[in-house]
């Protein structure tokens, strides 16, 4: 049977990251409703210029539309690391409903714990490198005139919806719908939610959760 992992947080928490850096250590392939959403919006459609104007108010992007993303893109075969979804109760009850219909367990949700504050100075300084995708913090990787570490050339650029309304929009939104969620699965499995300390350094956190990842999937066998 496949597996699957939820990762919930705020917008900022670190998330991406992690999940990024676990699918090259264990055999989960992360599923990022918002890089989903986003390439679709790169492909110049005119659906995704209407979902480019709804991220970059802040708003969540129709359900509809986000469950036809994840039905294009999960199958049975595969392990996965849900990043930053399901946002609303509503789409936590299409997703276990989701998952049941492709026959693939959830073991665990980890949530992010994060100082808010903290949060929008951490979106602020993140910028993205054009050319390998790869994300950085201009304070934390000693970022000038956006050379991206990778590929040492001039091609970071920042994201449209990282500016500090959208921000404080996107996290009002993720305390008013998100948030809950973690109500609802600690009421189906009281066992379910793992706490993380996203405040931690990078590697600290990656060490964290793939250490409480290995004890699962070991468990899991039995």
């Amino acid at each position: 049977m496949s597996k699957a992992l939820i990762f919930l947080g705020a917008p900022g928490s670190g998330k991406g990251t992690q999940a990024k850096l676990l699918q090259e250590k264990f055999d989960f392939i992360q599923i990022s409703t918002g890089d989903l959403l986003r390439k679709e919006v790169s492909m110049g459609t005119s659906l995704g210029l209407k979902i480019k104007s709804v991220i970059n108010s802040g708003k969540l992007v129709n359900n509809n539309l986000v469950e036809e993303l994840l039905k294009v893109n999960v199958n049975e075969k595969q392990n996965y690391i849900f990043d930053g979804f399901p946002r609303s109760l509503e789409q936590a009850m299409f997703l276990e409903n989701f998952l049941l219909s492709k026959n693939i367990k959830l073991l665990k949700v980890f949530y992010f714990e994060i100082d808010i504050n903290y949060v929008i100075k951490r979106i602020l300084d993140r910028k993205i490198c054009a050319i390998c995708k790869k994300e950085f913090n201009i304070t934390l990787h000693k970022i000038k005139n956006d050379i991206c570490p990778n590929c040492n050339k001039p091609s970071l650029l920042v994201r449209g919806d990282d500016n500090e309304f959208t921000i404080r929009n996107r996290i009002q939104v993720y305390l008013e719908e998100t948030f809950p969620i973690l109500d609802f699965y600690k009421k189906k499995n009281k066992d379910i939610l793992i706490r993380i300390n996203a405040m931690d350094a990078i590697d600290v956190v990656f060490q964290n959760i793939s250490t409480n990842l290995s004890v699962i999937l070991n468990e899991d066998k039995y």
